[in-house]
């Protein structure tokens, strides 16, 4: 960010005009990146990324087959949490 000028001058832009939360910037700023723990990425993905809501998409020569047995494989076991997920506003940081 600190080398385009261009898009600096937009997102603080957008800073101002929409306030917050909504005119945070999506990539985060170095001190909420940097406060993020690998608890805090676990925690979130397991609220947020669940098997029963994932789409695989393939492209290509591929046999079905052999790419549902790869899925089974290697996320068979994937259990999210029980419930709907949250889908609030994000965290401040």
């Amino acid at each position: 960010m600190e080398d385009d000028l261009a898009g600096k001058a937009m997102s603080r832009l957008r800073q101002l005009h929409y306030g917050e939360p909504w005119g945070r910037l999506p990539e985060g700023d170095l001190a909420s990146v940097n406060s993020i723990s690998l608890d805090d990425i676990r925690t979130f993905a397991a609220h947020h990324y669940r098997p029963e809501k994932t789409i695989v998409a393939v492209a290509g020569k591929f046999e079905f087959d052999d790419l549902r047995r790869t899925l089974e494989r290697q996320m068979g076991d994937w259990k999210g949490l029980n419930g709907a997920a949250t889908n609030g506003s994000p965290p401040r940081a």
